[in-house]
């Protein structure tokens, strides 16, 4: 049984002698910020159809992450993913490495230069940075909702005045419409510091 019968938002493209490491950190970058994403030599079980398991992720996710080192550029299987993704009209976040030759990209992936918010990095930490920043906008409204229900199960409301519940609602509110409004994790974590402020 393999394990992508889980739902992953996110499918990271990567070859896998120069960027499985990368991967696997942007996985678990992503995943702190309730972004799951598939990574095939962690997320497909040994003795399971590999190409069944990847194929059926990408199908499902709703983003894909291009990890583009100079030995992605002649590999097969990044060529097919790639393929796949924009024919399938997934939205792309294509990723390349620092050196990086971006005549034989054009050449390889002429497509993947179309779109826009191309991240180039040097470093695990600024790929994580660059694709965390990217996706959280589209994944906004399901991190508020799971902040305010794990609230609302840490607080009793029952035993409080109606007054103060509905105090409690119009912060929560206020609060929801901010973090909505931010534009990188950075801004998310300065709105908490605020708010932690307050009490």
């Amino acid at each position: 049984m393999s394990r992508n019968k889980q739902k992953f938002n996110v499918f990271i493209c990567y070859e896998t002698t120069t960027a499985l490491d990368l991967a696997k950190k942007l996985k678990e970058s992503l995943k702190r910020c309730g972004i799951e994403a598939f990574v095939a030599d962690i997320d497909i079980e040994k003795g399971v159809t590999w190409e069944h398991s990847r194929d059926e992720a990408l199908k499902e996710c709703k983003h894909f992450v291009a990890i583009i080192t100079n030995v992605a550029l002649v590999s097969d299987e990044v060529e097919k993913e790639i393929n796949y993704a924009i024919n399938a009209n997934k939205k792309v976040v294509p990723c390349v490495e620092d050196g990086v030759s971006i005549e034989l990209l054009e050449m390889k992936f002429p497509r993947l230069l179309n779109y826009q918010g191309m991240i180039g990095f040097k470093t695990s930490e600024e790929l994580n940075r660059g694709v965390t920043n990217a996706l959280i906008p589209h994944y906004l409204p399901k991190f508020v909702s799971e902040i305010i229900n794990i609230h609302n199960i840490l607080t009793d409301t029952k035993e409080r005045s109606d007054e103060s519940v509905e105090l409690a609602k119009s912060m929560l509110k206020k609060f929801k419409e901010r973090i909505e409004e931010a534009k990188t994790i950075k801004d998310i974590f300065d709105i908490f510091k605020e708010e932690l402020k307050k009490d």
